[in-house]
């Protein structure tokens, strides 16, 4: 009568690490966490390695430029929220009376 739809095939792990999850300074990790095994750090590329990142050096003019960008963004974030809440406060206002 009815055709039996047809189902994925059972999920079989291969073994492939995509993305470490384990963090180095967790408390923890150590205990929860299977021993690395190392030929997955070769596949993914370790990153424990690397170099350290340079710190970011700005000038007075950018650094100003930042500050004033989030302070842009803050207040239409804040007018935003309280045109929302006034007018839905408008609303509720008119459906009681």
């Amino acid at each position: 009568m009815r055709e039996e739809k047809n189902r994925k095939a059972p999920f079989e792990d291969d073994g492939r690490v995509i993305a470490r999850m384990d963090l180095p300074g967790m408390p923890g990790v150590e205990s929860r966490v299977a021993p690395r095994r190392p030929e997955a750090a070769e596949a993914v590329g370790d990153t424990a390695d690397a170099p350290p990142v340079e710190p970011l050096v700005l000038s007075r003019e950018e650094r100003r430029a930042m500050r004033r960008a989030a302070w842009i963004v803050g207040v239409q974030t804040a007018l935003l929220a309280g045109a929302i809440l006034t007018l839905s406060f408008f609303l509720v206002w008119l459906w009681i009376h």
